[in-house]
């Protein structure tokens, strides 16, 4: 350019270089040690020779008293910032050729798992083992979905630019999803469905407060069994729902649970029940009724289960506790009561546990009689009650005390009649 212009242009080019305008430089200073420098390149240097490499850079380096390295950057490095930049200077002058190879010692370190982790593994693992699909639904839905499965709540979480209507707020509940799911696969001609669902819902607590994010536990079934050479195709009804459920509880040690009948806006009146745990209600199960079914154009009977996983997270046992066999001989004894039909077996069940407190060891529901010899509007209950004490052999007389308190218990609590 200083060429052109001095041939083509009558330029007079000036041999001195100009700057104009006063620059401020500030001095820069960088810090290591041998130790550092020996650490990261895995080779034995001194002080004095990683200076001499640093020197021959135009990096002026000292060794303070301390050991310590300090290194003068000129202005022309701006690519030294940190101790690394240096560190790898003085790896590059020394040599990568004469770094020798070493494998880097591994340290092993127990894995950790939250416990609501290992919950969810379990219950997952558990629920595919019973023959059950797990699904994976959007966490955004639809008012009119909402609607549908009498879930209508004035304060939702709403997006403010939705994809489309069917994705404009997220879900209060898995129901509606497990619902759609069973009528897509239904219209694809899919009628034995098993499934679960273990996914989030979107609780909202205010406008100036973040939504509560709660792990729900749903479980759907609908259509027949599988049919096989010993059992014949049928269809599904509310205990194919109540065992599993049964069964996971108590793989997660939860033994202090009942299941009662308790109305539910989404089921049906005859299968409708919810789940508690130490008093506290944390779900619910049951047969959708008809509206509801209705309104997700579906035929037949569609079972369900939800509860708030969190809850059942704080009530499993991470740990299985071993409880010793007891040596000492059991008695068995059997009762049969009659009772009103809205008297439920779990009132009986826990009265009589009440009654007989540690003595009773089992309690077993046999049969459940309705006919001539039962008042209308009754039922009967026919128990057989295993009495054992974990120190001791009872005595005839003992346990025959216990049962006459049981007896006695009933007909002044429940107005049983003894049979």
């Amino acid at each position: 350019a200083c060429y052109l212009l001095e041939k083509l242009a009558g330029a007079k080019i000036n041999e001195a270089i100009i700057d104009i305008g006063k620059k401020d430089y500030e001095k820069k200073e960088i810090c290591l040690s041998a130790v550092n420098v020996n650490q990261s390149l895995g080779v034995e240097l001194s002080e004095g020779r990683i200076c001499g490499i640093l020197n021959r850079l135009n990096l002026k380096a000292a060794v303070e008293k301390d050991k310590t390295i300090r290194v003068d950057i000129p202005a022309f490095r701006k690519d030294l910032i940190r101790p690394i930049d240096l560190i790898e200077e003085v790896g590059r002058i020394y040599g990568y050729q004469n770094i020798p190879v070493v494998i880097p010692n591994i340290r092993f370190s127990p894995f950790l798992q939250k416990a609501a982790r290992t919950v969810e593994l379990k219950v997952r693992q558990f629920l595919i083992s019973a023959g059950l699909n797990e699904v994976i639904n959007y966490s955004l839905t639809s008012r009119e979905a909402l609607k549908n499965t009498k879930i209508e709540k004035e304060k939702v979480i709403s997006i403010k630019n939705p994809l489309n209507r069917e994705q404009e707020i997220m879900r209060l509940s898995l129901l509606t999803g497990m619902l759609n799911t069973i009528t897509r696969n239904k219209d694809r001609g899919i009628e034995d469905i098993r499934i679960f669902e273990l996914s989030r819902v979107y609780l909202p607590q205010g406008v100036k407060k973040l939504p509560v994010e709660q792990m729900n536990l749903s479980i759907a079934l609908t259509g027949g069994k599988l049919p096989n050479w010993k059992l014949k195709q049928g269809a599904f009804n509310f205990y194919d729902l109540k065992g599993p459920l049964e069964e996971c509880l108590a793989r997660l040690g939860i033994a202090d649970y009942e299941i009662i009948n308790q109305q539910h806006s989404c089921l049906d009146l005859a299968s409708s029940a919810c789940l508690k745990i130490k008093g506290d209600n944390i779900g619910y199960l049951g047969g959708i009724n008809k509206e509801l079914l209705a309104n997700f154009n579906l035929e037949g009977p569609v079972y369900i289960f939800e509860c708030n996983f969190d809850k059942l997270v704080s009530y499993s046992l991470p740990q299985k506790r071993f409880k010793p066999f007891i040596k000492y001989p059991s008695v068995i004894y059997d009762i049969a009561v009659v009772v009103k039909e809205a008297v439920s077996c779990a009132e009986v069940v826990a009265l009589i546990k009440t009654t007989g407190r540690s003595l009773i060891n089992k309690i077993n529901l046999f049969d459940v009689y309705r006919g001539k010899q039962v008042p209308e509007g009754c039922k009967s209950l026919a128990y057989s009650i295993e009495y054992q004490a974990s120190d001791r052999t009872l005595t005839a007389k003992e346990v025959d005390g216990v049962h006459s308190n049981v007896r006695r218990v009933l007909q002044d609590k429940l107005g049983a009649r003894i049979r």
